[in-house]
């Protein structure tokens, strides 16, 4: 059987020495029975063991603490770090939201550029327009020239004959006058023999259309020798004026093939229809 010593070793020392007090003055005081003693020695081992029981329940409770605590710590260290991520999303939310209104704004001033286009491809359209009619009342007006021309013309043949050129000419230059092309002719003298190789009197003559200067032969006939002395009379007018000739035309209704390859090569136009010379005064 266990003894009171045994129990008391038993307690925590901090507990022992008041025990062994307590012990010795339920001796002296109240003359413990042998039972009662037996008793109280049950009790005070009960007392015992619930004691190591508490202390190995502080014992866990106190790892269950640190354990709890390390995990707070844990929790509030993932806490700031939250609520780190939390301040960046907000601030890339304020960037996201100025980066919005950035794009809102010039989406607007897109659409003021489109809106802008639109306007100036409907002036656009507007003038195209215009221009398609005014492209048909010239080439109307093109071919009303073209039909007087050919009406007076074909008059001014039947009246005074192809074979007289001085008339054809002087019925050209009022025709075409009438129709609002200035006609000039030149009578000038080479004195130096330019255009037939020795001293004679030259005739030219011009027409004016718009900034450009034509000039112009009517023969009754063109062989290969009067293209080369027209481009000679060409040479000859720019000499004596200054002025650059922009085309060369011979009129007539008779042309030799020679003449007409000796014309193509130093690009001079022969009108020997009505049709070729409405086409070549034209501006």
């Amino acid at each position: 059987m266990t003894t009171i010593k045994e129990v008391i070793d038993s307690f925590p020392n901090e507990l022992q020495s008041p025990m062994l007090e307590f012990w010795g003055a339920v001796k002296e005081s109240l003359g413990v029975k042998k039972e009662d003693f037996t008793e109280l020695k049950n009790v005070v081992f009960e007392l015992a063991e619930a004691q190591k029981r508490t202390e190995f329940r502080v014992e866990e409770l106190a790892e269950a603490q640190k354990r709890t605590e390390i995990k707070v710590e844990e929790l509030a260290e993932a806490q700031k770090r939250t609520e780190i991520k939390v301040e960046e999303l907000a601030e890339a939310q304020k960037r996201t939201e100025i980066k919005v209104e950035e794009l809102a704004e010039a989406q607007k001033r897109t659409e003021i550029k489109v809106e802008e286009l639109a306007e100036a491809q409907k002036r656009t359209e507007i003038k195209v327009e215009e221009l398609a009619e005014a492209q048909k009342n010239t080439e109307l007006a093109l071919k009303d020239l073209a039909r007087t021309v050919e009406f007076k013309i074909g008059g001014l043949g039947r009246k005074w004959g192809v074979e007289s050129e001085r008339s054809f000419r002087n019925g050209l230059t009022t025709i075409l006058s009438d129709t609002g092309y200035e006609v000039l002719n030149y009578i000038v003298k080479d004195t130096e023999g330019f255009v037939f190789g020795h001293p004679s009197e030259i005739e030219i003559d011009v027409i004016v259309t718009g900034e450009k200067t034509l000039v112009v032969e009517l023969k009754a006939s063109v062989c290969r020798s009067d293209v080369f002395v027209f481009l000679k009379k060409g040479e000859f007018y720019t000499k004596i004026t200054g002025k650059k000739v922009d085309r060369m035309i011979m009129i007539t209704p008779f042309v030799e093939d020679q003449a007409r390859e000796v014309a193509d090569q130093f690009n001079v136009t022969i009108c020997d229809s009505i049709t070729d010379l409405g086409t070549s005064i034209s501006p």
